[in-house]
């Protein structure tokens, strides 16, 4: 996504969910990509929320046979889905700060790496060659730089509460999350809220140890759950029609 990994990182650019959301379907539009089952984590649960809001919307005013993006299935892993159970840490509060956010400038990798750490689970800490590795793509093309501008999302879904959270009840394509429990920022009072405003979706819960990064903690328990839900709401194989073999 715009100013992640190694895209573009533009500073003092207003960075919106809703920008994001658009880049997805502009790219999707240009690879004539015309159905999609959406795997998201963090910041794009949010951006996946707004998707299905469009789609949603689109599905109910569009006539029959309009051409727009199709979701056929949703599956989240931890993200800030409901405002009143994520809880930022202390780095990411100090960028939302306007005032104090400049001070982020004097973070190194100890502090990075101090502060990162805390998202994954106490068995599942990432190398020393990894953190060095994640510092790399944090700073490359000076995204650190932008991540103040970056975490603005965090007041976004509090403000598109409504739209966002309603997508998820109101959806009408299997929703799923895989959710790891070892979370500081999504706790597990997320899942019981969850399963709270989302009787009709399902959850995959893996072990107590599991945080933040679900598919970089636990890969194959994630791709297990996923294939599980897919298989569910979409056959990976269909079998052979009535005279075929």
């Amino acid at each position: 996504m715009l100013g992640l990994g190694f895209s573009d990182k533009p500073y003092g650019h207003n960075y919106t969910v809703s920008e994001q959301a658009s880049i997805v379907e502009r790219l999707l539009k240009m690879l004539a990509v015309e159905e999609v089952h959406i795997l998201s984590h963090d910041l794009g649960d949010t951006v996946a929320q707004e998707l299905l809001r469009r789609f949603l919307y689109r599905q109910k005013s569009s006539s029959k046979g309009a051409q727009y993006l199709k979701i056929k299935s949703l599956c989240l892993m931890n993200g800030g889905v409901f405002p009143e159970t994520n809880f930022p840490l202390g780095s990411q509060r100090l960028m939302l700060n306007p005032w104090l956010a400049p001070l982020t400038r004097l973070g190194n990798y100890y502090t990075f790496k101090n502060s990162f750490g805390k998202v994954f689970g106490p068995d599942t800490q990432p190398a020393s060659m990894d953190f060095v590795d994640f510092w790399a793509l944090l700073r490359w093309n000076e995204g650190n730089l932008v991540m103040p501008g970056l975490l603005q999302y965090v007041a976004e879904r509090r403000v598109n509460r409504a739209a966002w959270v309603g997508a998820l009840q109101k959806s009408t394509v299997p929703v799923h999350m895989i959710y790891g429990p070892a979370d500081p920022v999504n706790p597990p009072v997320f899942a019981d809220r969850y399963r709270e405003l989302l009787p009709k979706a399902t959850i995959t819960v893996l072990d107590n140890h599991i945080g933040h990064y679900p598919h970089w903690e636990d890969p194959m328990a994630v791709l297990m759950a996923y294939f599980g839900f897919l298989e569910k709401v979409s056959p990976l194989t269909q079998p052979p029609a009535k005279g075929e073999t």
